[in-house]
């Protein structure tokens, strides 16, 4: 049988499942280390790596604060490691020297990482 939208209703998750889900994607392995609010944010991010390797990682974004940005990569990131971040938004491409702080495997081949901010770079500063 096939249902059209006008056969189907909506569903809502119990509120203890949503808290479920939510709990288990926040990083719940420690004290909140947070320094700044940090606020929901989806774009494209491409990372070029600032070493002679200049290998390109590419990401999208989670949430971004004034000091950092979160990202979800299929690539695993070294911490401490420093990248040219270009991030794309209604301005034109962003582009931000930032600092791998922590990378964890999420699940399925997707990690999610924090990035530290250091500088906003010329754009001349990568060649993307």
């Amino acid at each position: 049988m096939i249902f059209s939208p006008a056969h189907t209703s909506a569903f809502q998750l119990p509120l203890a499942t949503l808290q479920n889900l939510l709990a288990f994607s926040s990083n719940e392995t420690g004290k909140e280390r947070r320094e700044e609010p940090r606020f929901v944010f989806s774009s494209p991010v491409r990372l070029r790596r600032r070493d002679a390797s200049r290998r390109m990682v590419r990401a999208y974004s989670r949430e971004i604060s004034r000091s950092g940005i979160g990202i979800l990569t299929e690539t695993p990131l070294v911490v401490g490691d420093l990248y040219c971040l270009t991030v794309d938004h209604a301005g034109g491409p962003l582009l931000l020297e930032a600092q791998i702080v922590w990378c964890r495997e999420v699940g399925d081949g997707w990690y999610h990482a924090g990035c530290r901010f250091i500088s906003e770079t010329a754009p001349g500063g990568a060649s993307d």
